[in-house]
């Protein structure tokens, strides 16, 4: 099974060349590096999961909004640190 999905233009042309010199298509390059993101990440996401698992248990929902919001302003974070850097 396969989807559709939204990638920047400059990183797909990246894969393009990367999978042409490993003679592999970009849909393979990208479920390695998801596949190897995931291995390198596994306690780290294990963690974040059990964490809002916990919040769920105990119905707590302010809990898991401030999880979730705190997830999602440090990858906000961490994208705009990579932009400036750029």
């Amino acid at each position: 099974m396969s989807t559709t999905v939204r990638i920047p233009e400059d990183l797909l042309e990246d894969v393009r060349r990367v999978g042409a010199l490993k003679g592999r298509a970009p849909g393979e390059m990208l479920t390695q590096a998801w596949h190897d993101f995931v291995d390198q990440h596994r306690e780290e996401i294990a963690a974040d999961f059990e964490q809002a698992a916990a919040h769920i248990r105990a119905g707590d929902t302010a809990g898991l909004a401030t999880h979730v919001g705190r997830n999602r302003r440090s990858r906000a974070e961490a994208a705009a640190a990579a932009a400036q850097s750029a």
